[in-house]
């Protein structure tokens, strides 16, 4: 697919996005962070996750925007207050799939936060196209999912993402990963994290990156080099 096209793709389904409105609260915009960054990437990432979390948010805004905008020198963390917990492990594990690094040898975002550009080469995108209010009640998720499938499909076979992390949500996307991708060449579990290798993608079924961005570094080190050792090695075998 051109540039161009993947544009005109990207505005069709940003136009059925906007239409949608839950509870009085209005979507919120996802998708590929930089198109020229991830058109040209040498590995296209997609993270998918559940819904942003923001008490009384009425949406009308853009994940694509906050996350070109998230480095803050002004916060200890080196983000925009809030974000961290989430961000931090999706930050190291794609700039290590990235750069070939793994945890102990990225620069830790609080101290050198240059390395949240590595977001600008990803497409993000939420289940759940309007803001949750506290912890995810996966009932509601799955409601918004099954109404609006099309557009989540749409967002994956457009950006045709290398590779495909599911924080959290697996299995509310298998059903339709296994439409798109049909039977996987390999399967390997390690630490949690489920891999489903094919010749063209592969998919990480993995935790909610919020889940060890809450506790113990060892547990964020355990996540993050498990995704990025698997990725590099599918793309040593399988990457053409």
């Amino acid at each position: 697919m051109t540039k161009e096209l993947l544009l005109k793709k990207i505005e069709e389904i940003d136009t059925e996005i906007k239409k949608i409105n839950y509870q009085g609260r209005n979507a919120i915009l996802d998708g590929i962070v930089n198109v020229d960054n991830y058109f040209s990437s040498d590995l296209k990432i997609m993270w998918a996750l559940r819904e942003v979390n923001s008490l009384d948010d009425e949406g009308d805004w853009s994940m694509k925007d906050v996350l070109m905008e998230l480095r803050d020198d002004s916060t200890t963390s080196g983000l925009l207050k809030g974000w961290s917990k989430t961000f931090n492990p999706i930050i190291y594990t794609t700039y290590g799939i990235l750069n070939n690094k793994f945890w102990k040898d990225i620069p830790d975002v609080s101290q050198d936060n240059s390395i949240v550009t590595s977001l600008e080469n990803i497409a993000y995108i939420n289940l759940k196209k309007v803001s949750g209010v506290g912890t995810s009640n996966p009932k509601e998720i799955m409601a918004f999912f099954k109404e609006h499938n099309q557009i989540i499909k749409s967002q994956i076979t457009v950006f045709n993402p290398d590779v495909i992390i599911c924080g959290g949500t697996g299995d509310i996307l298998d059903e339709t990963l296994d439409d798109i991708y049909l039977e996987p060449a390999e399967r390997i579990s390690e630490n949690g994290i489920n891999f489903y290798l094919y010749d063209n993608v592969i998919l990480v079924y993995a935790q909610h990156p919020n889940y060890v961005g809450s506790y113990k570094k060892e547990m964020e080190q355990i996540y993050c080099d498990t995704i990025i050792n698997n990725v590099l090695q599918w793309k040593t075998k399988f990457k053409k």
